[in-house]
């Protein structure tokens, strides 16, 4: 019965697919907590905060960056671009 052993195969794609399903619920999940926790601090601590925040780590990436690829950027200022065009445009 070779019918059969067909339809076990769908069985094996539907458990994938719930499997894949529970996997984006995991996910969804914890963006959703993500974004109540920024939420909290932007309420505790404000805009001024983050701002400060985004400014440090774009700053020490900046640093970092030029010190690990010196060959490839001529001057920090290079690298503080380069750091900011990255962190604007990756999601």
């Amino acid at each position: 019965m070779r019918i059969l052993r067909l339809f076990s195969g769908f069985r094996l794609v539907r458990f994938a697919n719930s499997v894949r399903s529970l996997n984006l619920a995991r996910v969804l999940s914890s963006f959703n907590r993500s974004l109540r926790t920024v939420r909290q601090i932007m309420r505790q601590r404000g805009l001024r905060y983050i701002l400060l925040l985004t400014t440090l780590i774009t700053l020490l990436g900046a640093a970092e960056m030029y010190d690990f690829e010196r060959q490839g950027f001529t001057s920090y200022l290079d690298a503080l671009w380069w750091t900011a065009m990255i962190m604007t445009t990756i999601k």
